[in-house]
């Protein structure tokens, strides 16, 4: 690293600028391996610029303009780190960007600069054996708001199976459930997922004219965002009781 890069400037005395993606790369449908020229700071995830910080970097689909959501970055050595992303990559025709601002070097000085890198997106080819072996869909533990058939009432409590074992749910009961969270959830609430969330709160002021299309639009918007909603509608009514009732599909 020597004395910087002008005589008693920048270098091993002040900030380094020697920082870069020398690679990046598709590691999975969901995970990009970021390979940098020297060591960052990585050390603490809630730190402003630090590797580990997933609002360190960003993905974005250069071939469609989307942005995508890194829910979690990994450090596998000092100078690699792996990116988790909440939504699938593309196949190999896409192209994508990952970026990292305001990255902090090992010293503790930030970047004057974004680091850029572009990759090519990844289809899933896993091995037909291993398919018919494994099941790689997402599953969550069945936990329905009612279970009355079964006398346990209302609470969301988990259910155990002929087998013995908790029962899972999956497809579109998964995906009812996912939408769900999202609508239920404040905007924000997740420091690694700024976008998750639509806030809908339960006997709040009812949304009316300008306000009611606003919170469909964004319930449209939530649900989409769900990698296995392919679409989504929402329309809302008022019943008899002053209830607004939301439908989305």
């Amino acid at each position: 690293m020597g004395f910087g890069t002008i005589p008693f400037g920048l270098g091993a005395f002040g900030a380094s600028f020697t920082l870069s993606i020398t690679a990046a790369y598709a590691i999975n449908t969901h995970g990009i391996r970021v390979q940098l020229s020297d060591e960052p700071a990585h050390a603490d995830a809630f730190t402003t610029g630090d590797a580990t910080n997933p609002l360190t970097w960003s993905v974005s689909n250069l071939t469609t303009g989307a942005p995508l959501t890194i829910a979690t970055v990994d450090v596998v050595d000092e100078t690699t780190f792996d990116l988790t992303l909440l939504e699938a990559l593309g196949d190999d025709l896409e192209t994508f960007q990952v970026v990292a601002t305001g990255l902090v070097d090992v010293i503790g000085f930030p970047l004057p600069t974004p680091l850029r890198a572009t990759l090519a997106g990844l289809t899933d080819t896993a091995d037909p054996v291993d398919v018919a072996r494994v099941d790689f869909r997402d599953r969550d533990l069945a936990n329905p708001i009612a279970q009355s058939s079964r006398g346990l009432g209302v609470g969301g409590t988990l259910v155990i199976g002929d087998d013995g074992d908790f029962e899972v749910e999956s497809g579109g009961r998964l995906l009812r459930k996912l939408v769900l969270r999202r609508l239920n959830t404040i905007l924000g609430s997740f420091r690694h997922l700024p976008n998750y969330g639509c806030g809908t709160l339960e006997k709040e002021p009812i949304a009316t004219g300008g306000d009611l299309v606003s919170y469909l639009a964004e319930v449209e918007r939530q649900a989409k965002q769900e990698p296995d909603a392919l679409d989504a509608r929402a329309r809302g009514s008022i019943d008899r009781n002053g209830i607004l009732i939301v439908r989305s599909r």
